[in-house]
């Protein structure tokens, strides 16, 4: 495969307005044999721009400290990927009690704001999606923001058992289905299961190790599939996520 710059307007020229504040995209396309991967850019909202410096300001020490504890390194990275993902994944952040639905719930994650745009386009298109995170409690945000926008959608995890997560697949699987989103976990959902209804792939966080999202992906992208499909993978510009990225390419050497 090889990487195709794109112009750094050129998504955002496609899906319209991003928002407000400094929620910009820049665009990469990887071509493998009818399976597009497309890495974006984004900035982060206000709420999270607030978050992420206070998470530097408090472990400042830590992070200037060349002999520092690997186990708070580790825990400051989860705190900035947390962050980059969405600030309600910290408690106290979300509004209330008494909490309430609305545009906060995307508003807030620069990430968010993109999938917004996203699933409004793929929607419009008749594309059904698979959405994978990490973190199940970034799962929970997500189907309230699919609820609220009266998306239909399916879900697996590692909390939901055999019976209920076959039921799950077959339902979204089935001829004439019409769910267009299922939500997976990322370590959940990479093995063993067939999603061939699906033609596109969001990866909303991405794992330390490549081969677990490259199994993720498969998961619509396996013998059967009629349709050509897409891979989209968003990260949060000027923070550990490209850090990340950058280590993710250098292990499978694009």
């Amino acid at each position: 495969g090889h990487l195709l710059q794109g112009h750094p307007d050129a998504f955002e020229s496609d899906l319209g307005p991003l928002g407000a504040g400094d929620v910009h995209a820049r665009e990469g396309t990887l071509c493998l044999d009818e399976h597009s991967i497309v890495v974006l850019f984004v900035g982060m909202s206000e709420m999270q721009r607030t978050w992420y410096s206070n998470i530097l300001s408090k472990n400042i020490d830590a992070l200037n400290d060349v002999g520092a504890n690997k186990v708070r390194m580790l825990n400051i990275l989860m705190q900035l990927r947390k962050c980059a993902n969405h600030p309600y994944l910290f408690d106290g952040t979300e509004p209330g009690p008494p909490f309430f639905d609305g545009d906060h719930i995307w508003e807030s994650s620069g990430k968010m704001v993109m999938l917004h745009k996203l699933l409004s386009k793929l929607r419009a298109q008749g594309s059904r999606v698979l959405i994978f995170s990490q973190m199940v409690k970034m799962l929970d945000i997500v189907s309230q923001y699919l609820r609220e926008r009266r998306y239909s959608h399916e879900r697996l995890d590692g909390t939901i058992r055999g019976d209920v997560r076959q039921a799950a697949i077959d339902r979204f699987c089935r001829p004439g289905s019409e769910t267009f989103v299922f939500l997976l976990s990322t370590r959940a959902g990479g093995v063993g299961i067939n999603l061939t209804a699906a033609d596109t792939v969001i990866m909303h966080d991405i794992d330390w190790n490549p081969q677990n999202d490259i199994q993720a992906m498969a998961r619509c992208h396996r013998i059967g599939q009629e349709r050509s499909v897409s891979t989209t993978s968003y990260f949060l510009r000027g923070t550990a996520e490209e850090r990340l990225i950058a280590y993710r390419l250098s292990l499978i050497h694009i």
